[in-house]
């Protein structure tokens, strides 16, 4: 993998793990400069056939961090049931002060 080849990305504690019905793909990916890319993935079969199965992403959070500090900013989908205004669906990204926490004022943005 080019990324860990040159030693952007370090060690990750992704698994699957049966989630109801479906798949739940979760972990986090170690970068260097102390970021973490935490993963929290459904994955809904669409069609079951052995090892050909088929799945489609339902919700995901892609969220990335400074280890022991604060959020940077996260992808998600996780909104469904209510829009933010300016959004035309419930993909979004989320900024933060990485210093204190603090949500920027214009997020999250589509």
């Amino acid at each position: 993998m080019k990324f860990r080849s040159t030693e952007l990305v370090g060690d990750d504690t992704i698994g699957l793990y049966a989630y109801e019905n479906d798949l739940l793909m979760q972990g986090e990916i170690a970068c260097i400069g102390m970021i973490v890319v935490g993963v929290w993935k459904l994955l809904e079969y669409t069609h079951d056939a052995g090892c050909d199965a088929k799945m489609q992403t339902v919700s995901y959070s892609y969220n990335v961090s400074i280890r022991g500090m604060n959020n940077v900013f996260r992808y998600d989908n996780q909104h469904a049931e209510w829009l933010y205004p300016r959004h035309q669906d419930e993909h979004h990204r989320h900024a933060f002060d990485w210093q204190t926490g603090d949500e920027f004022r214009d997020s999250p943005e589509s």
